[in-house]
């Protein structure tokens, strides 16, 4: 994992401008979670995240492209969809203090920004309209309204 520090905060406060769930942070709090971010390249065909591990990052696609699966029954696996740079995922399990409800795979070469899980209670307890942020968003993609 490549540290963020190496990368002009500037342009990463543009994309996140773009994030509506970062969009309630004024570039202050911005730059104090950059520094508390990675990024990480994932090939075609690895698993980002796997459908019952435990949490430990949030992910932003910077580049690239994830497929969304979800186990069915014993044998049967859904696709439920297709994320692009500057979609979010890995929130769901974060919130629920639970286990990863989906398997993310990268389809493409992939760039991801990670938010550690640390860094993302913090902003959690410490920044309320952030939390509603992610509960919103959250609720979306649980309802199948954030998945393309």
């Amino acid at each position: 994992m490549k540290d963020l520090e190496e990368i002009d905060k500037k342009y990463l406060v543009n994309i996140f401008r773009g994030l509506e769930l970062f969009s309630c942070l004024s570039d202050e709090e911005l730059f104090d979670i950059f520094e508390e971010m990675g990024e990480a390249q994932y090939l075609v065909g690895e698993k980002i995240i796997a459908e019952g591990d435990p949490p430990d990052f949030i992910f932003i696609i910077k580049e690239g492209e994830v497929d969304v699966t979800q186990k069915k029954f014993l044998f049967k696996t859904v696709v439920l969809g297709k994320l692009h740079p500057g979609d979010i995922f890995g929130e769901t399990a974060m919130l629920s203090y639970g286990l990863r409800t989906a398997t993310c795979t990268a389809t493409k070469e992939t760039v991801c920004f990670l938010m550690f899980k640390s860094t993302f209670h913090y902003m959690l307890k410490y920044h309320p309209e952030f939390k509603n942020h992610v509960e919103e968003l959250s609720t979306q993609r649980t309802l199948g309204h954030k998945i393309k």
